[in-house]
């Protein structure tokens, strides 16, 4: 709903295969990059699912359809207990909600997608994972602090209905440095409150959790750009 076609694939590929988009383009991995393929869409190929829509051009309605349209061509092939294990959505507020009401506000509106995302959990029996918009007020982190509930925009409706809240959280040194800070704002069945300190490599969808860190011993560690003043 928000990447485009393209941008996606190439997160994709990039999860299953470890390859930096740079890599992907060189000729001299094209082996090793087929190998890898081959061996992810063996193992996960006809479970791995991706739909593109417009963005808020849809409700959940129209992604139960699509489920239920697959469910049913895995009955005509003879497999007959397929269920998705998960439903990813980039992202909800992105959505319409299924219920149209007239002049409602963006909270009434936040609220019912909301409301439509956790149906389909319900309905699928699995869980749905999908993205919010923050407000400005978590624009910017300059120290330790994190995106928390209160952070979540247009309507608090959206973490009333979620089991579980989760942010990643960076200010300038640790972007600079491929850290960051995972934070557990809820959880309904686990430890709220909770900070996962990682190193991480977006170019390579690479998360790896370290030891804690404190912002006084990033001073001195983040790399400076020089300027080329040289005419």
């Amino acid at each position: 709903l928000e990447l485009t076609e393209e941008e996606t694939m190439q997160n994709i590929l990039t999860s299953m295969t470890g390859f930096t988009l740079g890599e992907l383009m060189k000729e001299e991995n094209r082996v090793a990059f087929n190998e890898k393929v081959s061996i992810f869409r063996n193992m996960y190929g006809d479970n791995v699912i991706v739909k593109f829509y417009k963005p808020n051009a849809i409700t959940a309605d129209t992604i139960h359809n699509f489920i239920q349209k697959v469910i049913n061509v895995k009955k005509n092939k003879g497999i007959y207990d397929w269920r998705p294990d998960i439903i990813i959505l980039d992202y909800m507020d992105k959505m319409l909600p299924i219920e149209r009401v007239k002049n409602a506000s963006i909270y009434e509106t936040g609220a019912n997608v909301a409301s439509d995302c956790k149906n389909l959990a319900i309905t699928f029996e699995c869980p749905v994972v999908t993205g919010s918009q923050v407000g400005r007020s978590a624009w910017n982190l300059t120290g330790d602090e994190v995106v928390s509930i209160a952070s979540v925009a247009e309507s608090a409706a959206k973490i009333h209905l979620c089991h579980n809240f989760v942010s990643f959280n960076q200010n300038p040194n640790e972007k600079e440095l491929g850290l960051s800070r995972f934070y557990v704002g809820k959880a309904r069945s686990g430890q709220t409150g909770k900070l996962i300190y990682m190193e991480h490599n977006l170019a390579r969808n690479n998360f790896v959790e370290k030891e804690p860190w404190t912002q006084e011993s990033l001073k001195g560690t983040v790399p400076q750009t020089v300027k080329d003043t040289t005419k």
